[in-house]
């Protein structure tokens, strides 16, 4: 899998995964990227068969949703937050390992193909897949429970039965426990 890692990511963690075998760049190595919108960012990542990995969740689900909706290809989006990747000096070799064992576990270009996940917490881990978060307004239903169904990569799949199955227990008991 080729990756990108968005502005947000120190470009010496692109470096680190290079010196391990892998395809990656940083969007901080790449001037003609920086400060595209999204939506360019994501349609030129397609084009260059390269997953995204950011922590802007709100912006790169909607593209993702969006490509499905238009029948779009793309190559994938990694999300990640500050407390599964923290971003500063000291934490560099923890995202290069997290990375590089994402990178080793789906080594396809076309792992990601047309879905998203989150990044695992440590070495060793699966990334969860990207699930949408709860709607407001509508207690315990999630979008994904009325919205398309989520297609993630071959080795996230128990995961996504699994919490799949844990969301609709959860929803079982939740209805159970008002009445």
């Amino acid at each position: 899998m080729r990756l990108l890692l968005d502005e947000l990511y120190s470009k010496e963690i692109a470096e680190g995964l290079r010196a391990r075998g892998h395809d990656v760049v940083s969007v901080k190595e790449r001037p003609e990227l920086e400060g595209l919108r999204d939506e360019q960012l994501f349609r030129l990542m397609a084009a260059e068969r390269r997953a995204i990995v950011t922590e802007n969740w709100s912006d790169f689900n909607r593209l993702v949703r969006w490509a499905a909706d238009e029948g779009l290809t793309h190559y994938g989006v990694v999300f990640s937050s500050r407390r599964k990747l923290p971003r500063s000096r000291e934490t560099i070799g923890l995202s290069v390992r997290v990375l590089d064992d994402f990178l080793t576990r789906h080594r396809a270009d076309d792992a990601l193909l047309d879905s998203s996940c989150w990044t695992p917490d440590r070495p060793g881990e699966e990334g969860a897949p990207a699930r949408p978060p709860l709607w407001p307004g509508r207690r315990g239903v999630r979008r994904s429970m009325v919205a398309p169904k989520f297609r993630g990569c071959a080795s996230c799949a128990a995961r996504i039965d699994e919490l799949r199955a844990r969301d609709a227990s959860d929803g079982r008991r939740s209805r159970r426990s008002r009445s």
